[in-house]
Order: C-alpha cells, then structure tokens, then sequence
C-alpha cells in the first residue's frame, strides 16, 4: 500500500528527517554512507560541503562512497508533505599513526576506563551511552594527552570527539591546545580553540571539537583538553564538579 501525507482530510504533516547510515563515522580510506527514509515517493537531497540542502542540492539514488572528510547534511521531500528537518552526520578521515609513546595525565576515572590511552586512536565511536566501554570519563579536571610518532608526520588540524549530556553531568571542553615539541625539546603552541560554555539544558548529543592550525610537521604532539570543572549556575547541580568525556583523537 501506498503511504501519503494526506488522509481523510487530514492536514499535511511535516516528513521525519532521513536516517544517514554508516559502519564507519570514522575512517583511513573510505566508507559508503546510506541515506534512507522508508516512504514512498519520498526524494532526498544531500550536500558534502556543511551547506544546507535543498532540492537543488545533489538527489540521493545509491550509497555515497566518502574519500576524505565530510559533513553530510540531508533533506528529504514529498509532494503532499512538509519537507522534513535537516540531517547532520561529520564523517573523518584519520591519518595513519604509528605510535612509539602515549600518556594521558590524569588517568581516566575507573568507571570508566575505556582502554586508556589507547582508545584515543582506535577509530572505535561511543555511542551515546557514555557506559558503552568507549568511553573515557575524566571528572573536573584538565586534561593531557602526549605522543611521541615513530615517524615524522604532518598535520594541520586535530579534533576531540566528547559526548554531551548534562542532565548526567557531562559537559563539553572548554577548549583545546595542540603543541609540538621542536627538536631541541622546546614546546610551541601551534593551535588554539576556545568552546563556548553550555547555557541551557540539552539532549545527550556527540560532538566534534576541532582545532586547526598552519600546516606542520612533528613527530612529538601533545594536546591539552581544558575541562568545564564547574557546572554553570543555570543547571540543578550548579557548582559541583563536572565530567569530561572523550573516546577518540583525530589527526588530520
């Protein structure tokens, strides 16, 4: 049978946003990403570029192959429909490592441990159950993270995966520092990236934090991930302590 919007002179209602699809948000060659929204005569139009699409935009027919990082962004219409919201998923391809060294200071809380360290580079996503075992948990304070590569490597952005969910305490970073060390051992700040402090409740929501900078190359990098420490005033638990997490580090 046959779906439509319209029905016994019921008012036309507005399309659930499509579902974007992958194994993989993030990669080291490629990945295929499906788009799909079960109802018919339903079109979807996407965009690769973070711009919002419309139905001028390119029209969805068969799974997308992605090469290099990517915000997909999705619309889906209908003739006797309203056109749905947006869709939004980042996709990131991350540079081969070879690590020789890594440390984090301070070691994740022992609830939530992931697989220390390493976990930062395994290209596993957490979902957003923050107790999914992706994830490292982190409570009020800054945090450090420092490679040493087996080669000389180039870069010129880094970005923090972390998840939101105050209603659990858990807020995004302040901000972020990337540093290299030179090669007579001094460390140089090459990046910045300040992040706006959250104001109101949200949803529990994943979030990508970039920090880019002049291309460059190291084989020594350390980040700093300044925690929020204190949860802000308009929040039930205002000026307890506040949790950072974070599963993955992306060099790019």
């Amino acid at each position: 049978m046959t779906v439509t919007c319209l029905a016994q002179n019921i008012s036309p209602f507005q399309l659930a946003s499509p579902i974007i699809q992958s194994e993989q948000v993030l990669f080291l060659d490629s990945t295929f990403v499906k788009i799909e929204l079960a109802m018919e005569d339903v079109k979807i139009y996407y965009t690769l570029d973070g711009s919002d699409p419309t139905s001028d935009s390119k029209l969805y027919y068969k799974p997308i192959l992605l090469k290099e990082s990517t915000v997909l962004k999705a619309i889906a219409f209908h003739p006797q429909c309203y056109e749905s919201e947006v869709s939004k998923k980042n996709f990131f391809k991350a540079q081969k490592i070879r690590l020789n060294e890594a440390s984090l200071i301070p070691l994740p809380h022992e609830n939530y441990p992931g697989d220390g360290v390493s976990s930062l580079t395994d290209h596993k996503k957490g979902s957003l159950d923050f107790r999914d075992g992706n994830w490292l948990g982190i409570a009020k304070e800054d945090v450090e993270v420092e490679y040493t590569f087996l080669d000389t490597i180039e870069l010129q952005s880094v970005t923090l995966s972390t998840i939101s969910d105050p209603n659990s305490w858990i807020f995004p970073p302040q901000g972020i520092e990337v540093w290299l060390q030179e090669v007579k051992g001094k460390w140089v700040k090459v990046g910045e990236t300040k992040i706006d402090i959250l104001k109101e409740m949200e949803k529990p929501n994943l979030q990508f934090h970039t920090c880019t900078f002049v291309k460059c190359k190291t084989s020594k990098l350390k980040v700093r991930i300044k925690n929020t420490k204190t949860i802000p005033e308009w929040h039930l638990r205002a000026g307890k302590g506040t949790w950072l997490f974070v599963d993955e580090l992306i060099f790019e």
